[in-house]
């Protein structure tokens, strides 16, 4: 189980989906769809974005919301919640319904096991993770309208899963955080005052605190 869900968090790390990413970008820009691949780009680019203002928002002003329980929302499941349903949604294109049912479930099992290692590891609370599925699923909604996968020809998948499988190889063990930099950076353009004035002085030392974490 601890193995199960350590490699599920790397599954989910910016350092494995970030090339990841890219990987999918280039298959989709050469060999089926330049306007599918545009679409792909912005809705990652739109996931770390989304992701980065949360967590500032929320460095910021999480003390004055201390019932939602959260200090930062996961990156890791954001991410993978776009790539991996994104990525879903281009390869069910012209798939009978039950390959479609199986990718889904599939899809869901891997996003549960990631959301899940990141509460095993401490990295996160349930709440924290609940807002990474959230913001993943902006993203999704807007990859799935703009890109109209059902329009778009299905990724021929063997060549990407290859490469896929080749870079989470040679990824294994790296790690990609901005979480020290987004506290440090919350700090630095006091957030909590222009945004949150009710935020008190044990908030800010908090955020600091937190600068000091690795996770995303």
């Amino acid at each position: 189980m601890r193995a199960m869900l350590s490699l599920a968090t790397e599954l989910g790390d910016a350092a494995f989906l970030l090339p990841a990413s890219a990987v999918v970008a280039c298959v989709l820009f050469l060999t089926r769809s330049r306007r599918a691949a545009l679409v792909w780009a912005s809705a990652i680019g739109l996931c770390g974005g989304l992701t980065i203002l949360a967590k500032l928002a929320f460095h910021a002003c999480g003390a004055d919301l201390p019932g939602l329980g959260i200090r930062s929302p996961s990156g890791h499941t954001s991410l993978s919640a776009t790539f991996y349903s994104c990525v879903a949604l281009t390869i069910a294109v012209d798939k009978p319904w039950p390959a479609r049912l199986g990718l889904g479930l599939l899809t869901a099992a891997v996003l549960a096991a990631i959301a899940e290692s990141r509460v095993w590891t401490g990295a996160h609370t349930p709440p924290e993770v609940a807002a990474g599925l959230l913001l993943g699923a902006c993203c999704i909604l807007w990859y799935a309208l703009a890109a109209q996968p059902n329009a778009v020809p299905a990724l021929a998948w063997p060549l990407p899963l290859v490469l896929l499988v080749a870079l989470g190889v040679g990824m294994h063990g790296q790690h990609f955080s901005l979480e020290g930099r987004i506290a440090h950076l919350a700090d630095r353009l006091s957030l909590s005052q222009l945004v949150c004035p009710a935020v008190p002085e044990e908030a800010t030392v908090g955020s600091r605190d937190r600068a000091s974490l690795p996770e995303s």
